[in-house]
Formats: structure tokens, C-alpha cells, sequence
């Protein structure tokens, strides 16, 4: 794995999330520790998904949610019927990455 992505892509990974409680708060604690291992160990990823950040700007400009709240609020803003809150983040996520690779 190379990079957050490549994280979030794993199975194993994705279950975890569902498994313990389904909500984008467990997700943020995962990014922030992983946030943190990055920062410990000195390695420039690029990393765009802490609270206040690249994904987070992207949501604001894409769905109008206010940036102060973080993605975390912007992902519960934007939750569709019968969707989890991972399910959103994870959909979410990949408009934002397909999106950047156009930029």
C-alpha cells in the first residue's frame, strides 16, 4: 500500500469501519492516527483528509457545506437515505478523488 488511499481501498480495512459502529466519526480517529504515523515517522504523502484540508475545501466548494464543521460534518450533511455514513464518506471520497485527477 502506498498511500491513504490504497488504505481505504483494503477490505479488511472497510469492514473494520462498518464493524465498529458505522460512522464517520470511526473513520476520522483512523485518518488521524494515520495522520500522526505520517507526521512521526517524517513522510510527505500529501495528505488531504484531515478535518480541515483538500477533501474537506472540496466538499464545501462541491455541496456548499460549511467548512468550519470539517468533512465529518459535511458527510453527515450529505448522507442519502439508507446510506451509512462510511458508505457516504466512501462515495464522497471518490468523487474527490476523480475530480483532483482532472485539476
Amino acid at each position: 500500500m502506498k498511500n491513504i488511499y490504497d488504505v481505504l481501498e483494503n477490505p479488511r480495512i472497510r469492514m473494520g469501519f462498518i464493524r465498529d459502529g458505522d460512522t464517520s466519526g470511526e473513520i476520522a480517529s483512523f485518518l488521524s492516527g494515520y495522520f500522526l504515523a505520517l507526521q512521526i515517522h517524517g513522510i510527505d504523502e500529501g495528505f488531504s483528509l484531515g478535518q480541515v484540508g483538500d477533501f474537506s475545501n472540496w466538499l464545501s466548494r462541491t455541496y456548499g457545506t460549511s467548512p468550519s464543521g470539517g468533512w465529518i460534518s459535511a458527510v453527515e450533511t450529505l448522507t442519502e437515505e439508507g446510506e451509512s455514513s462510511v458508505e457516504a464518506f466512501l462515495r464522497l471520497l471518490k468523487s474527490f478523488r476523480e475530480d483532483s485527477k482532472g485539476s
